[in-house]
């Protein structure tokens, strides 16, 4: 059947309740062969059982490999997408996307929910409604992969280092909540070069997908989150039991005698900072409830260092799933240009009066 490529590359078939909602199912392929795909609509209630992505719609040049991002990978690429009638559609996405799409078809073409693909961007509207929703889509889900991006030789290290430290954390029973212990400090004895498994860690924490937004809520509010990076994976309890590891091993670190540790795992800190802080906020509230104070969510939107969105009103609404229910009722989400910064945030200094705190 020939393809249609209509100026938004999709023809989206409206949702028909508020229940609804639409699956990407990927068709199998090897990594060097088109990525192909359908999309079907499907009560979210009911839904089969389906994973999530988490990704970052744009890579940034890694300054450090400077042949690994050649303008052609900086470009947005096409996918086909066959709706419930068969017909086929050119769709541009992000070479991101792209690379996290092409990824996944080698091995998972279950459903799942991609936002580009899944939500009708040009729709305000859906749009505004969808993300009032976005976690039930996450904490329903079964697995949410978070792609990273391509690999190199540090990546590769770094992911390898993550998965080794944190199962020696959990073996040795840290849990984040407790003070790291005599034998969990000296981890670094473990090395002929300690700075090389810190390096390695920050090369998978400088990548982009660690300062967008809408990946804290994604992360947060999933069942079993794992971490992508290239062909190397691992899981995200993982990375959370090294990050609380060395937001407590810095204030052990000589920075005069060990100016190098203590820097970079300064650095690894900053760019995760956010993630530490609601982790945090996490374990203090009930497991079943895994939901924050509005006021929580607009201190982190207007302090953390290098949260990126594309929309700044998304500062906010990006985080919104991690929202107590009787304090995001107050929330107004509206994509319509007219709606701008100061409004938004105005709202939010509304709804959090209104809560009550």
């Amino acid at each position: 059947m020939p393809t249609k490529t209509p100026p938004n590359g999709f023809e989206y078939r409206s949702l028909s309740s508020e229940d609804e909602i639409r699956f990407l199912y990927l068709n199998p392929a090897k990594s060097s062969e088109p990525v192909t795909a359908r999309l079907l609509h499907s009560p979210l209630s009911s839904a089969p059982a389906f994973s999530a992505l988490s990704y970052a719609w744009v890579l940034e040049p890694d300054y450090d490999d400077p042949d690994e991002y050649d303008a052609h990978k900086l470009t947005p690429c096409i996918i086909s997408i066959q709706d419930e009638n068969d017909e086929v559609f050119n769709v541009t996405v992000t070479h991101n996307l792209w690379l996290a799409l092409a990824h996944l078809s080698q091995f998972y073409h279950g459903p799942l929910w991609v936002d580009q693909l899944c939500v009708n961007q040009s729709d305000k509207y859906e749009k505004s409604f969808q993300v009032r929703r976005m976690d039930l889509v996450y904490t329903q889900a079964v697995q949410t992969y978070l792609w990273l991006g391509p690999s190199n030789e540090m990546r590769a290290w770094g992911m390898a280092q993550i998965h080794w430290l944190g199962e020696f954390l959990h073996n040795s029973g840290f849990n984040g909540r407790d003070n790291v212990n005599f034998e969990e400090a000296q981890i670094f004895n473990h090395y002929d070069d300690p700075s090389s498994l810190l390096n390695g860690i920050y090369g998978v924490i400088r990548q982009k997908w660690w300062a967008r937004v809408w990946v804290i809520q994604e992360v947060l509010l999933s069942r079993d989150p794992i971490l992508i990076c290239g062909n190397d994976s691992v899981r995200f309890n993982a990375v959370v039991l090294t990050l609380f590891f060395l937001d407590q091993l810095i204030t052990r670190i000589d920075a005069e005698s060990r100016p190098d540790l203590y820097q970079t795992t300064e650095a690894i800190l900053l760019r995760a900072s956010h993630f530490i802080v609601l982790l945090q906020d996490m374990l203090s509230v009930d497991a079943a409830e895994k939901r924050l104070p509005l006021w929580r969510i607009q201190a982190i939107a207007r302090t953390a260092p290098g949260l990126d969105a594309s929309d700044e009103r998304d500062r906010y609404w990006g985080m919104l799933g991690l929202v107590k229910p009787e304090h995001r009722k107050f929330v107004q989400v509206d994509y319509g240009e007219g709606v701008k910064m100061h409004a938004v945030e105005y709202n939010i200094d509304w709804a959090i009066r209104q809560a009550g705190w």
